[in-house]
């Protein structure tokens, strides 16, 4: 059995497995990535192989993951399938562009301008960026933000949001889908495509402001602004991919700084935060 083909960008791709519930799985959470029109002489498969005879110590089954016929994972707890095909996907997306470059960001619209979300991996950008989906930003991307280097524009990435067990309690309380139970491939993550946030954004926005954001347990909620040549140095450090690291990219970057306000965004409460980078559009 197979999956439709997904797009990653510039990069196609589709799954294959003998477990129904695995691409169906996939099928579910990939929805927004969908490429029915796309070039598919150049498409990727994933394989996932259950194993019958090797099992964890915990008694879940394992798999074996493929693509194109290499072997990429040769056991693996099914429950880590989709946080592991996740990152093979995001890494080929960064590396393949056609157009623009990538950030290690997420991205939401409001008002027709892009907000982007660049930080390290628990910087707390992914909670606040489905904050802001949740409370009627449109949803542009999450982990990877593609920026074009003429129009300073983030491009839409449909990739299902990643959210952590920490995540998933912080936000319980205002979304629906997180209550259920989960496939058997998301036990590591809860993955939820972006359409169950909410409006999601077809076309490139032109980004208003960058904001980096840090999760804190204790203190008040904090915006404060960046000098652009700090702001410069850190983008350059959230750029995902060292080829993508030209003179053009360095030149957008240099712009960015200049033309748009970059700030860093500390916040105790997601929604208290969205709230605040709301009113910056007022």
């Amino acid at each position: 059995m197979s999956t439709p083909w997904f797009s990653a960008q510039s990069w196609t791709f589709r799954i294959e497995s003998a477990d129904r519930q695995i691409v169906e799985a996939f099928a579910n959470l990939l929805v927004d990535m969908a490429a029915p029109d796309a070039d598919l002489t150049d498409g990727h498969v994933f394989t996932i192989t259950p194993t019958e005879s090797d099992r964890s110590p915990a008694g879940s089954q394992m798999v074996t993951v493929h693509l194109d016929g290499v072997l990429l994972y040769p056991t693996l707890a099914i429950g880590s399938v989709a946080s592991h095909v996740m990152i093979e996907i995001n890494q080929r997306a960064a590396n393949s562009l056609d157009r623009g470059f990538p950030l290690h960001a997420g991205a939401v619209a409001s008002q027709a301008s892009a907000i982007v979300l660049p930080g390290e991996s628990g910087s707390g950008k992914t909670t606040l960026t489905t904050a802001l989906a949740l409370t009627g930003h449109g949803f542009i991307a999450d982990e990877l933000t593609v920026i074009d280097h003429d129009s300073l524009s983030a491009f839409p990435y449909g990739k299902p949001v990643a959210l952590r067990p920490a995540t998933v309690d912080l936000l319980r309380s205002s979304i629906g889908q997180l209550r259920r139970p989960g496939w058997t491939i998301e036990q590591d993550e809860r993955f939820v495509a972006p359409r169950d946030l909410g409006q999601v954004c077809a076309d490139p926005v032109p980004v208003a402001c960058v904001v980096f954001p840090t999760f804190e347990a204790t203190g008040a909620t904090e915006l404060t602004a960046i000098s652009a040549p700090e702001a410069l140095t850190m983008l350059m450090h959230s750029v995902l991919s060292a080829t993508a690291l030209t003179s053009p990219t360095f030149e957008a970057l240099t712009r960015l700084v200049r033309d748009v306000p970059v700030k860093r965004l500390a916040y105790r409460s997601a929604f208290e935060a969205a709230e605040m980078l709301s009113k910056m559009d007022e």
